[in-house]
């Protein structure tokens, strides 16, 4: 939605509004923005996690997160069918190293500890996204400083980025770029935009299995994302 704001905002005409890190380069108006899933904790073992973020020190940071249970479920279809490096069901994904509940926690955690190491730290979830997105949207704009931006383009942008619309883009293919394709038309697992629901992790794992994931949050993750501690 960010990138749709800055291109009918700055009049870009891009087909492609993903590539957000390269704006800048096309108006001195548009401030500088990266883009980075910051270490691929979904690649790698909790102890693996990197603990120092000074290499953001002096930058400002928009950190998005989402509740780990649902992001476990991303990281299995990811891993089983684009990425294609893990072959074996949910349960027996639950409980391996790589891209575990327990990196997922370790991620979020040392960003929680590093937060005031940044020049400036704005949290911004899935589930506002998901909720309210013209809301989360605003959020987004006013941390990165994108001013004046007017309603319609606002509304514009909000219904351009919904689940429906995007999933239209993705089976089209419309933004030619692989980080927007399915690796398999015939499998809904294998879209990059595969269901856009919140708590959707019920649907994958058994009661003992939701336990398990409650107390490794419970039990590990930083106060600071307390929203994703379920209350008893």
């Amino acid at each position: 939605m960010v990138g749709r704001v800055i291109d009918k905002h700055y009049g870009l005409n891009l087909q492609n509004p993903m590539e957000i890190q390269h704006f800048w380069k096309i108006s001195s108006k548009i401030p500088c923005i990266g883009f980075s899933h910051d270490d691929s904790p979904n690649l790698k073992r909790p102890g693996e996690i990197q603990i120092d973020k000074s290499k953001y020190s002096g930058k400002k940071i928009l950190f998005l997160v989402r509740d780990p249970r649902d992001v476990l479920v991303s990281y299995y279809f990811d891993a089983t069918h684009r990425m294609k490096v893990f072959d074996g069901t949910i349960s027996e994904f639950l409980v391996q190293d790589v891209g575990s509940i327990d990196s997922i926690i370790a991620f979020y955690n040392a960003w929680a500890h590093n937060r005031d190491r940044v020049k400036a730290f704005q949290i911004l979830s899935y589930e506002h996204m998901h909720q309210a997105p013209k809301s989360a949207l605003r959020t987004a704009l006013d941390f990165l400083g994108i001013q004046g931006v007017p309603e319609m383009i606002l509304d514009e942008a909000t219904s351009f980025g919904s689940f429906e619309n995007l999933r239209k883009i993705e089976m089209a293919d419309a933004f030619g770029h692989e980080r927007m394709r399915p690796t398999d038309q015939s499998n809904p697992d294998s879209f990059k935009v595969r269901r856009g629901k919140i708590g959707g992790y019920v649907d994958y794992f058994d009661r003992d299995e939701i336990a398990y994931l409650d107390e490794k949050i419970a039990n590990s993750l930083d106060p600071y994302f307390e929203i994703y501690h379920r209350k008893a």
